[in-house]
C-alpha cells in the first residue's frame, strides 16, 4: 500500500488515531487534543457514544446503555457533567423495594433494609451471610494482583464460579438467586459464567458490592442525566476540531511497521504515529493486527465474554407505583426481569420504569417476536406488582434495546472473565490487556482499576491511554506532521 510522501517523508493523517467514539475513546481524543496533538477518531457506528445511547420516550430521554454516575467517587464523570452544563436527576429511593420471591409472590421492605418475609426457612439470614462474606473478601482482594492474593490465601477463587462461591460458603437457594440478580444486572451473566475472583476484583474497583449496588450517594446508581448520558460523548466530540470524528468507518486492520501505524477501515486508509484502540476486547477478533497480538494477550482476549443484557423502558401517564409507596426498585428471584428502577423525569412530566433482562432469561426472551417480547414484559410487571398495587396500567410508551444484536458491541455492559482465565494466563489479566503493543495502545472500562465496567472507568482509562501516547510523542518521537 502506497503512503503519501512529502519531501521524502510520510505525510500522516494525524499524530494519533483513536479507534472507537465511546467514552474511553473520546476521553483519549480530548486529552490528546488539549495537549496539542492532532488526533482523529474512527467510529464504526453512525453515531458517537458507544454503549451510551440516549433516545426519546414519551416526551423525555431514556438511556439504552450506561445511565448512572455519582458526584463523590466518580469524579471524572461529575466533572464532565459540570464542564458541559449537564443537568442531573437524583435516583428515586423514596418508598419500598419489591422482592419477587422464590414462590413468585411479591413482598415489600423499605429501601436500605432487608426483607422480613422469607419463603425458604433461614433464607434471608443465609443470603446476608453470603453477601457479607463476599463483601469482606472484596475489601481484601488487591485490585492490582487478585491472582497473587488468591494463591496467598490458598483458595482458588478463579476456578470457582460465582455459583460455586455460593455453594462453597454454604449458600441456599435464596442466596444463589440473589447473587444471580447481581451478576445479571451488573454483567449480563449467570453466576456459573463468571469467575468469582474476577467478580471480587470487579466489585473492588467500585468500592465493594454494597457500594456498586447502591442507589444512594456514593453508590453506582445515584445520579442520572436529564438529557441522557450520550450527552457526554456528544459534548466531547463537539469539543474536537471539525472533521476529527469519522463515523461509519469500522476498522478492519491495524498495521504497525515500527514508525507509522496504518489503519484500514471499510471505507479508506488512515496513518498516524500511534493508535489507541478503545473497542471492547470481544471485538478485537474482528481487527487484523500486524504484528499479531502477544499470545497471552490474544488468549485472554479470546476468553473474555460479553454479557447478554437488554433494557426495556415503559412510560406511563403518571407514576402509579408511587401510590403503593414503591420507589420503583424491584428485584425478582425467578422472573424475566431481574431488576427494575424508576427512570422518571418529573420536571419533564415523563414517568417511566426500566427493566434489566439478562442472562439465560434474556437469551430466551431475545429470540421471541417483538410482540411476544413486549407481552412478556407487561406480564412480568403485572406479576411483580400483584398484591402491591391496585392495578398496573397499560404503558403509553415502550422501547427496548438488545445489545447482543449490536454488531459493534456484541453484548453489554462490560466484557468479563469466566472461571479459569486468570489462572491460565498466569498474570494480572488487566495489566496484560492494557499493555501497549508497539505503537498500539489499549483502553476501555474493562481495563480500569476504578469503577470497572462503568462510565467512570471508561473515561479514566481513556485519559491513561492518552498519557501513554503523549509521553512517547514528547520523549524522542517527532510530533510534527
Amino acid at each position: 500500500m502506497e503512503r503519501r510522501r512529502k519531501k521524502g517523508r510520510v505525510t500522516l493523517d494525524a499524530e494519533v488515531i483513536v479507534v472507537g467514539a465511546g467514552l474511553s475513546g473520546l476521553s483519549s481524543a480530548v486529552t490528546l487534543h488539549e495537549a496539542g496533538a492532532k488526533v482523529i477518531v474512527l467510529e464504526a457506528r453512525d453515531r458517537v457514544g458507544g454503549k451510551t445511547w440516549s433516545r426519546e420516550l414519551a416526551g423525555g430521554i431514556v438511556d439504552m446503555g450506561a445511565a448512572w454516575i455519582n458526584d463523590t467517587n466518580q469524579s471524572r464523570m461529575y466533572e464532565l457533567a459540570r464542564r458541559f452544563g449537564l443537568d442531573t436527576i437524583v435516583q428515586n429511593v423514596k418508598g419500598n423495594i419489591i422482592l419477587h420471591d422464590l414462590d413468585s409472590k411479591s413482598h415489600t421492605f423499605p429501601y436500605g433494609s432487608v426483607p422480613l418475609h422469607e419463603v425458604e426457612p433461614g433464607g434471608v439470614k443465609n443470603m446476608l451471610h453470603i453477601r457479607d462474606t463476599f463483601e469482606a473478601l472484596c475489601q481484601k482482594v488487591p485490585i492490582n494482583d487478585p491472582l497473587g492474593w488468591s494463591r496467598a490465601v490458598a483458595v482458588d477463587y478463579d476456578d470457582m464460579s460465582m455459583e460455586d462461591f455460593v455453594r462453597h460458603y454454604g449458600g441456599k437457594e435464596t442466596a444463589l438467586r440473589t447473587v444471580a440478580v447481581w451478576t445479571r444486572a451488573m454483567l449480563g451473566l449467570e453466576p456459573r459464567e463468571v469467575s468469582s475472583l474476577y467478580f471480587l476484583a470487579y466489585c473492588k474497583s467500585g468500592g465493594g458490592i454494597m457500594r456498586m449496588r447502591s442507589d444512594e450517594r456514593d453508590g453506582g446508581q445515584f445520579l442520572r442525566l436529564a438529557g441522557g448520558t450520550q450527552s457526554f460523548s456528544k459534548s466531547m466530540a463537539a469539543s474536537l476540531p471539525q472533521g476529527s470524528v469519522h463515523l461509519n468507518n469500522p476498522v478492519v486492520s491495524i498495521d504497525d511497521d515500527g514508525s507509522v501505524v496504518t489503519v484500514i477501515t471499510s471505507r479508506r486508509t488512515f496513518t498516524a504515529k500511534h493508535v489507541i484502540v478503545s473497542t471492547p476486547t470481544v471485538l478485537y477478533k474482528s481487527i487484523m493486527f500486524q504484528p499479531p497480538l502477544h499470545p497471552i494477550k490474544n488468549k485472554i482476549v479470546n476468553s473474555t465474554v460479553h454479557g447478554h443484557l437488554s433494557k426495556v423502558f415503559l412510560a406511563y401517564e403518571r407514576p402509579w407505583w408511587r401510590d403503593c409507596n414503591s420507589c420503583g426498585l424491584t428485584q425478582s428471584l425467578k422472573g424475566l426481569i431481574s431488576v427494575t428502577r424508576d427512570t422518571s423525569n418529573d420536571e419533564a412530566g415523563m414517568y417511566s420504569l426500566l427493566g434489566f433482562i439478562a442472562g439465560d432469561a434474556g437469551r430466551a426472551w431475545a429470540k421471541l417476536s417483538a410482540e411476544k417480547r413486549r407481552q412478556a414484559v407487561l406480564e412480568h410487571f403485572k406479576s411483580v406488582f400483584a398484591g402491591v398495587a391496585e392495578s398496573v396500567p397499560e404503558p403509553i410508551g415502550y422501547i427496548e434495546q438488545k445489545w447482543w444484536d449490536e454488531p459493534f458491541s456484541q453484548g453489554c455492559p462490560c466484557p468479563a472473565m469466566p472461571p479459569g482465565v486468570m489462572t491460565a494466563a498466569r498474570a494480572n489479566c488487566t495489566d496484560v490487556l492494557r499493555k501497549k503493543h508497539g505503537r498500539v495502545h489499549f483502553v476501555g472500562t474493562e481495563m480500569s482499576d476504578v469503577w470497572r465496567g462503568y462510565m467512570e472507568g471508561a473515561v479514566r482509562t481513556g485519559e491513561r491511554g492518552a498519557r501513554e501516547v503523549l509521553a512517547e510523542l514528547r520523549f524522542g518521537l517527532d510530533s510534527k506532521l
